[in-house]
C-alpha cells in the first residue's frame, strides 16, 4: 500500500481460494506466479519430508542456482506485473 506496486505475492490467497473451487481462470488473473509454482511448492515439500526417495532432486532443488534462479524470476515477475 505504501508505494502502490502489487507485492509477488499479492492475490495469492485470491487465486488459492479460485483453485479450490475450481475456477483456474480466476486464479490465473489473481495471481499467475502462484498458479504456476504451486507443482514446484508441492515437490519441495515432498523433498523435504522425504529427502532419501530423490536424493539427486533434493541437492538440485538446495542448490545455490536454483535458489538463485527463482529469486530472478521473483524479481521479474513482480517487474512485469507492475509494468502490465
Amino acid at each position: 500500500m505504501l508505494t502502490g506496486f502489487d507485492c509477488p505475492g499479492c492475490g495469492s490467497q485470491r487465486a488459492l481460494h479460485a483453485l479450490l473451487s475450481g475456477d483456474l481462470a480466476g486464479a490465473w488473473r489473481s495471481n499467475a506466479a502462484f498458479v504456476i509454482a504451486l507443482p514446484l511448492i508441492a515437490v519441495l515439500a515432498l523433498t523435504r519430508l522425504r529427502p532419501e526417495l530423490w536424493p539427486r532432486l533434493t541437492r538440485v532443488l538446495g542448490s545455490r542456482g536454483f535458489i538463485l534462479t527463482l529469486f530472478v524470476l521473483t524479481i521479474a515477475w513482480t517487474i512485469a506485473r507492475n509494468v502490465w
